[in-house]
């Protein structure tokens, strides 16, 4: 529109020392009970619960989790929760006992994020300047302790020879171990690999030398030639899976009733707790109450709400209880939660987390309606009824 694409003054493009962009991929496979589109070799978190619960060929009865908390973090919490009890067996790989954690037969500790190497290198695709950055581990790891990527080459290895010994019991070719081959090397390698490969020739020793890490200088034009990955170099702007998406879109803004009457609960994130693994930790937590209710100040007088009374908030999956706090920045008919609470749940080893437990938003998120391209869940602008108590 304003001509400045890949110009200065508008969306420009990285060039970072180390780049692991794919092609990417849609619609390869469907997930077995709605048939929504694969994307990027991923459906969508949230059909967990009811692949879970669904009988029949394919059904999911084990879990792996990696650092992730999905109990919390996806639509309709208290129905996955109880769909992950009914799971045969579950395995994660976390240093917390949390919400969802709490479920598993097995978990396996990693070591701390001080005790091991660091290269970002998906965020410096985003970056507003080129630069890279090493970070060496702040502390030795204690004795036998193994960073993910050691853990899940030894999974793969034994899963291999498990595999290998089915095989042979039923006169079938012996499985390859995958770990011989992509946990064969430490991340720090692969790094320095792709930094010597990469557009400035670096070293991890180049890296070493600069422990702020290095400035490799400005956006430059001709950036997004470089990001483009379709034979043809150029931009798809439209095709039929899009195409058909802006229909529905059309449609469904066409069938809106417009009557402004209710209120839609938006999300939040706060600067010191991003996400629900923030909250155990002193520092971040610290000060008044985080998880309240915030709403416009019209809003909370035609309901009867006050500012530090209890309010419950219902939707159509679920209802939870919050103090409301007012404030003129927030629109008329709109409200809001913060995203990562709700520690109150049993079995969770977060003690401080717990002391400022908060509810979770996405108990009230609906798992139902989902975004119609890739199935991404809904979780802004959910009709919820306000009840003051």
């Amino acid at each position: 529109v304003t001509g400045r694409l890949d110009r200065p003054g508008g969306l420009m493009f990285s060039r970072p020392a180390v780049d692991a962009a794919s092609p990417g991929a849609y619609g390869r496979w469907q997930s077995r009970v709605r048939g929504l589109p694969e994307f990027g070799g991923e459906i969508p978190a949230a059909v967990m619960a009811e692949e879970m619960e669904s009988d029949g060929e394919g059904r999911l009865r084990g879990l792996f989790t990696m650092a992730g908390n999905p109990v919390l973090s996806t639509p309709n919490g208290r129905r996955l929760e109880a769909a992950i009890e009914g799971l045969e067996f579950m395995v994660s790989v976390d240093p917390y006992l949390n919400e969802t954690t709490c479920h598993a037969d097995v978990i396996l500790p990693p070591r701390s994020g001080l005790e091991n190497f660091q290269y970002s290198v998906v965020f410096n695709r985003f970056a507003v300047r080129n630069v890279a950055k090493l970070a060496w581990p702040v502390f030795e790891p204690a004795p036998g302790a193994l960073s993910e990527w050691q853990i899940l080459g030894s999974l793969c290895a034994a899963l291999a020879r498990v595999r290998s010994r089915c095989g042979d019991a039923a006169d079938r070719a012996t499985v390859e171990d995958p770990s011989a081959s992509y946990f064969a090397s430490a991340p720090e390698d692969i790094v320095g690999a792709m930094l010597a490969s990469g557009p400035y020739g670096l070293s991890k020793e180049d890296l070493a030398a600069a422990p702020s890490g290095l400035d490799l200088g400005p956006l430059q034009e001709q950036g997004l030639a470089s990001s483009l990955v379709h034979p043809d170099g150029r931009i798809k702007l439209a095709h039929k899976e899009t195409d058909r998406e802006f229909g529905r879109l059309s449609s469904e803004l066409e069938s809106m009733d417009g009557d402004g009457g209710s209120i839609v609960l938006i999300g939040r994130r706060q600067l010191r707790s991003n996400n629900s693994w923030m909250h155990n930790c002193p520092s971040l937590i610290k000060g008044g109450e985080r998880c309240t209710l915030l709403l416009n100040p019209e809003d909370a007088r035609s309901l009867g709400i006050f500012a530090g009374g209890r309010v419950r908030v219902r939707s159509r999956v679920g209802e939870v209880e919050a103090s409301a706090e007012t404030s003129d920045e927030m629109m008329s008919g709109v409200a809001s939660l913060p995203h990562g609470f709700g520690h109150w749940r049993r079995g969770t080893r977060m003690k401080l987390a717990r002391e400022s437990a908060g509810v979770s938003m996405n108990d009230l998120a609906d798992e139902e309606p989902l975004e119609g391209l890739v199935g991404n869940a809904i979780l802004n602008g959910i009709p919820v009824e306000l009840t003051p108590l």
